[in-house]
């Protein structure tokens, strides 16, 4: 999971994953 280390790709995880979203 290199892409963590991503500034860019922590907010595409959290699209991928709506559990991750508080809002």
């Amino acid at each position: 999971m290199a892409n963590v280390s991503h500034p860019i790709s922590s907010p595409i995880h959290l699209t991928m994953r709506p559990s991750a979203n508080p809002a």
